[in-house]
């Protein structure tokens, strides 16, 4: 090989890095879409072998809104951005079989498949059955509060199949939580802003099946420190 096509090779490698970190640095950075300047919800962030959590707590004005929105597939289909198709195998009682399409930047169409149970009053829980990740669950909770409006407990559990992809992973939970809680308050009302410093785990809480997860605080758009867990808002 000569030198000159040595260095074009060179040349070429230096650009698709730059193009990797840029795309990269775009996922970790951008958001879905604009965020408005007050918003106060707390995210927290747990780490173990077992996975990754990330729960907040926030309201919605329309307790009944915020359940039915995620505990009616079609429903939930149908208002989540990132989904593109929602197929329902079977609903039995309180047990929903269903296959989720979504679309991920760097990533591009994952289908999953989840089994759902839902109570009909304040509590959505899943856990994945089949997909390109190994654990993928959530736990959806609704306080109504006297007002009508509740206090909402989000919390996802999730697993790359692969160490090297939980840190890609992690940063398309981030984003699409965020998303989520957005569509949702969108579509029910944001309801009183809560104290930022709140937030709780949901009944039978997702973290009881990790091991010995800690947490540390950070602010809204900061970047949490290399330790078991954060919160941020």
């Amino acid at each position: 090989m000569t030198a000159v096509h040595h260095a074009k090779i060179l040349r070429k490698c230096r650009a698709l890095m730059v193009c990797a970190i840029g795309a990269v640095s775009f996922l970790c950075v951008a958001p879905g879409h604009a965020r408005d300047a007050d918003e106060a919800i707390v995210w927290e962030d747990l780490r173990s072998p077992e996975g990754s959590l990330r729960r907040a707590t926030f309201r919605v004005a329309d307790a009944v809104c915020g359940y039915h929105v995620m505990a009616e597939p079609r429903t939930m289909g149908t208002l989540l951005r990132h989904v593109n198709k929602l197929v329902v195998h079977s609903i039995e009682g309180h047990f929903q079989d269903v296959s989720v399409h979504e679309r991920f930047f760097l990533v591009g169409n994952v289908e999953s498949r989840y089994h759902r149970r839902v109570n009909d009053s304040d509590r959505v829980e899943w856990t994945l059955v089949a997909g390109r990740q190994a654990r993928h669950d959530g736990v959806w909770v609704v306080k109504t509060l006297e007002s009508g409006a509740a206090e909402v407990t989000f919390e996802n559990l999730i697993k790359a199949k692969y160490g090297i992809h939980q840190g890609l992973l992690r940063r398309i939970q981030e984003r699409t939580m965020s998303d989520v809680v957005d569509a949702v308050r969108e579509r029910c009302g944001k309801g009183e802003v809560m104290a930022p410093s709140r937030t709780e785990p949901a009944r039978e809480s997702l973290a009881e099946q990790l091991h010995a997860p800690e947490g540390t605080t950070t602010q809204a758009g900061e970047e949490g420190p290399g330790t078991a867990g954060t919160q941020s808002r």
